[in-house]
């Protein structure tokens, strides 16, 4: 984390790509633009700064209040910032003069977005909320998209098992496994796993979407059937 003599150094150098100025006056879009964009774009390791206080050419003109200024900017990043961004900001005492200076590391949530993403529930429109919003994102990747359809509906899950010796000699392919169905629930779905409740058990457990394939059940009016490629 840079500390106050580093964030006063960088504010001089004029190239840095991750840094920007604005004067004192700068409005709030102009404000969460910046931070969003930091916190979209910063790479791991590295920090994006905002100064406010400070022209475009570096010369310092400082801020009047700047506890204000800090609250009014936590209040952006709370509430017009979706999901939440939650920078350290750090007032900076320059040639006699308060300088504000933003800083953004790289997000775990991101994407951000300058405003809450709106959904309605029933003849509302309410913002959506954490997991919905994670949800929604997760729904543009094809096999998260396929199975979000189902969300809270039953499915068929064939899980594969040793075949029994008895039975083994039935199938000319000589197959050492076979695919035993069972009904469940989707209880979630993200880029990298599905929760599922077993019908029978009310038992609640997870599969990695790489070892998912997704196929339908012709017996069960055409239902999506995921198929577990390795034993869970």
């Amino acid at each position: 984390m840079a500390g106050n003599q580093e964030l006063i150094d960088r504010l001089k150098n004029l190239e840095d790509n991750f840094t920007e100025r604005k004067p004192e006056g700068v409005n709030a879009a102009e404000i969460r633009k910046a931070i969003v964009a930091f916190s979209n774009s910063v790479p791991e390791g590295r920090t994006g700064v905002l100064y406010i206080g400070v022209r475009d050419n570096g010369d310092i003109q400082g801020v009047q209040n700047p506890d204000s200024l800090q609250k009014t900017i936590r209040t952006i990043c709370e509430k017009d910032c979706y999901p939440p961004i939650q920078p350290r900001i750090e007032t900076l005492p320059l040639q006699g003069q308060s300088v504000v200076a933003v800083v953004v590391s790289q997000s775990k949530t991101r994407p951000h977005f300058s405003g809450p993403a709106y959904i309605r529930i029933g003849s509302e429109s309410v913002a959506a909320s954490q997991e919905l919003f994670e949800e929604m994102v997760t729904g543009r990747l094809e096999k998260p998209h396929e199975i979000l359809k189902w969300k809270e509906k039953v499915v068929t899950v064939a899980t594969k098992a040793k075949m029994p010796d008895r039975l083994r000699e039935r199938f000319a392919f000589g197959t050492d496994f076979v695919l035993i169905p069972q009904e469940c629930e989707v209880k979630q779905c993200t880029a990298h796993y599905v929760v599922l409740r077993d019908i029978a058990t009310d038992r609640y457990w997870s599969a990695p979407l790489e070892n998912v394939m997704l196929a339908t059940d012709e017996n069960k009016n055409s239902r999506l059937k995921l198929i577990l490629t390795e034993k869970i």
